[in-house]
């Protein structure tokens, strides 16, 4: 397997992970706020988990692109 191909393959992972959790997003939020509802985690906690999750979604969708980017100039070379 060439390099480029290996690096199309982990940027399509990234954005289908990106894309996966962005429409999980309202899910894996109440999740956290039910957690913290029942003094599993403190809402604080819920709080960094829920700033962490929409965090993650555009890291993971912009560095998978990004990563195509750079693979179909490789394979471009």
């Amino acid at each position: 397997m060439k390099p480029s191909e290996l690096l199309a393959l982990v940027a399509t992972l990234m954005l289908s992970a990106g894309a996966w959790l962005r429409w999980r997003l309202p899910w894996l939020c109440s999740d956290a706020e039910e957690e913290a509802k029942d003094k599993k985690i403190t809402e604080t906690e819920a709080r960094r988990r829920i700033r962490r999750l929409h965090s993650a979604c555009p890291v993971l969708t912009f560095v998978g692109l990004g990563l195509l980017v750079v693979a179909l100039l490789l394979a471009l070379r």
